[in-house]
């Protein structure tokens, strides 16, 4: 089975946020600015979807972590140029 080569995207986009029970007009929390960095699993015009770990196994592809992410909240998505050298392991 070929393996599929996944991009690495960093996707910086607008979360929601709420509060817990009662609170002032002052206290009521603004949307978050978020940056989510994974290996993009698939975009289309309505979302994103990147995920944290891929489970390479010849018969499946299993992701770990993964997040879709509306379009309507994505500010940028940049791709990252990923190293295939040799890496210092401490």
């Amino acid at each position: 089975m070929t393996r599929r080569p996944y991009k690495v995207a960093e996707v910086t986009w607008v979360d929601s946020c709420r509060t817990e029970g009662w609170s002032s007009l002052e206290g009521v929390a603004a949307p978050a600015s978020i940056r989510s960095v994974g290996f993009l699993v698939s975009k289309n015009r309505t979302q994103i979807s990147l995920a944290l770990s891929i489970d390479l196994n010849e018969s499946h592809y299993g992701l770990g972590q993964s997040v879709t992410i509306p379009m309507c909240s994505v500010k940028s998505v940049k791709f990252l140029e990923v190293g295939h050298g040799t890496q210092r392991q401490d």
